[in-house]
Parts: C-alpha cells; structure tokens; sequence
C-alpha cells in the first residue's frame, strides 16, 4: 500500500477508536518493555526446542512427520504445506536444507532486533507515558513488530506442537482454537519469514526508525489535537519504506493498549501464565518424543549420552515453568 492509503487508514482507525472518549488512557513504557521481553522469551524458547535435532536427525523426522500427515485427518494436516508455498525462493531453500529451518532461523534473527528496540527504548520513548495523541510514528511501528512477533512466535510453537502429536497419533489432545489460529495466520508468518530471511521486512527496523528520527519524519499523530497527520506525507513520504508503512498497519490492531492499560499488566500476567502452560506442555511432549528415541539407541553410545543429557536439561525446564505456574497460581 502507498503511504497515503496507509495513512489515511491510519487516520480513519484513530478518528473510530477515540470517538465518544472524553480523555485518553495512556501508554506506560513500562508495558512496551514488558512485551519486549516477553516476546524474546518466547523466541528464545522455540530456537532452543527447533535447534536441539541435529540437520541429519530432524531431516530424517521430517519423513516421520509426512508420513503422520498422509494418515491424519482434520484441517491442520494442511498448514505445513500451506506455510512453504508461501515462502520466498531462499527462505524455501532453507527449508529444504533442514526440516522447519526457515523458523529456526527468523525465530534467533528477530531476537537482536528486539533486543536493540529494547535497549534504545528510551530514544523511542522519551518519557515514561503517551497518550494516543502524542503518539509518534516509531512509536506505533514498534507496536506493530511486537504484534507480528508474537504471531511468529506463537505460529511456531503451535505448529510445531502439532507436528509432534501428529507424528505420536495424539492428534485429538490438540485444542481447537490452535488449529485455527495457525490457518489464519499462515499467510502472515510466510510473508514475515520470507522478508526477514530476503533481509527486508522487520530485518532492516531499526535503521529504518533512526533514518526517520535524524530526518525529523517521526510524526505525532496528534500534534495540533487533531489527528492531521496526512498533510505532511508530501514532507515524509519518501523515509518511510514499504516495510515501516506494514509495520504501522499492524500496529492497528494494538490501539486497545491505549484504552485498556490500567488491566494491562493483570491481563498480561494471565496470559504469561497459559502461555507458561502451554510452553511446558509443548516440552514435555517434545521430552516424551526423545524418550522415544532413547530407548531405541545402545546405552553404551554417544548417541545415547548425548539424548540423555538433552532430556535432563529439558527436564530441569519443565521444572522451572511449573515453579513459575505454581508461584501465579498460589499468589507468590
């Protein structure tokens, strides 16, 4: 889309959201952050349950998988398939190279680019709340790859979850809501895996937040108490890339955090909690896959010491989320 539809439907989607509200709740840094390092956890979680198969090991699992996908049934059988024709010619190579390696890569490469948002929060966000109408364009993309990371983040442990039960025949344990998610979101996360492995897309945020910065582009929305922003795409247009213009339509859909702060962190604090649940879930069913495949090894060979140590650290793991699940739950 060019700058001025995303624009404008920039403007029409803050004129619908604000109408009928007398004052405007505001954004803390605080909840950026906290979705920041939420976001990198979860990343970091799936690079280190996708990297723990050697290319050899996971390569040959992967005709498992496709064999378990001939026989299931249910719609989700199709989203594998559905999420490699999306991809660019050299995200599809990696694919090929090692089963789900395409994941594996953006899920460590968006970690840095996190964790850069992170650390230069304070250039981003000067002061430790906005309201809707000193809200500036960096501001709104941020939200906007916050989003799209957690689509990709959860798109994989989702899909790779089911790849797992389907290939144990436990396919019927595996909830409703995720199948459909990861059918609506498919697309999505081909497309944003694609640009980053293209080196386009969120690869290049940063520098792309900073050239608007240095070039005074960073518009407020808000900035005369109405939201005017459109006449200055002629000033503008030409610092914001496709890329950026993306990043701003997702954030759309984050406006609520505006709206609904003050339950926020209590919100955010639940939904830890079932994603906990559902990480620990997802280990454990990974574990029991490798304790299948431990019993098929010699106990004399490395390759046995090797699963084994494997189990016990994903073990040690499963231990610390059910730490953290109790300690929510129990109120400590």
């Amino acid at each position: 889309m060019s700058i001025v539809s995303v624009f404008k439907s920039l403007g029409t989607a803050l004129v619908n959201h604000t109408k009928d509200k007398a004052q405007m709740q505001r954004l803390k840094k605080d909840d950026v952050v906290t979705i920041l390092k939420q976001n990198i956890e979860m990343h970091q979680n799936n690079v280190d349950a996708l990297k723990v198969m050697e290319t050899s090991e996971i390569n040959e699992w992967k005709d498992k998988v496709t064999v378990a996908l001939n026989n299931a049934s249910g719609k989700s059988r199709d989203v594998y398939d559905k999420y490699v024709k999306g991809l660019s010619s050299a995200a599809s190579a990696l694919e090929r190279k090692r089963f789900l390696g395409s994941l594996l890569a953006v899920n460590k490469d968006i970690v840095p680019v996190l964790n850069e948002i992170n650390k230069h929060i304070d250039e981003f966000m000067d002061n430790d709340t906005v309201t809707l109408y000193e809200t500036r364009m960096s501001q709104l993309a941020i939200l906007g790859i916050l989003r799209d990371s957690t689509k990709l983040a959860t798109f994989t442990q989702y899909l790779y979850t089911y790849l797992i039960k389907v290939t144990c025949d436990a396919y019927s344990d595996i909830p409703r809501y995720r199948e459909e998610y990861m059918f609506d979101n498919v697309d999505k996360v081909s497309k944003l895996v694609s640009n980053f492995v293209d080196r386009r897309g969120y690869y290049n945020f940063n520098q792309d937040m900073m050239k608007i910065k240095r070039q005074n582009a960073d518009l407020i929305l808000g900035a005369d108490g109405k939201f005017n922003f459109t006449q200055y795409i002629g000033a503008v247009q030409n610092f914001y890339t496709a890329d950026i213009l993306d990043s701003i339509l997702s954030a759309l859909s984050c406006l609520n955090l505006y709206d609904h702060v003050m339950n926020f962190i209590d919100d955010y604090k639940l939904e830890r909690n079932q994603r906990n649940k559902e990480t620990k879930e997802w280990l454990e069913t990974h574990v029991a896959m490798l304790r299948m495949e431990l019993a098929e090894k010699d106990r004399n060979s490395k390759e046995y010491a090797k699963l084994e140590n494997i189990i016990k650290s994903y073990d040690a793991k499963i231990t610390e989320y059910d730490e953290a699940i109790n300690a929510f739950e129990n109120g400590d």
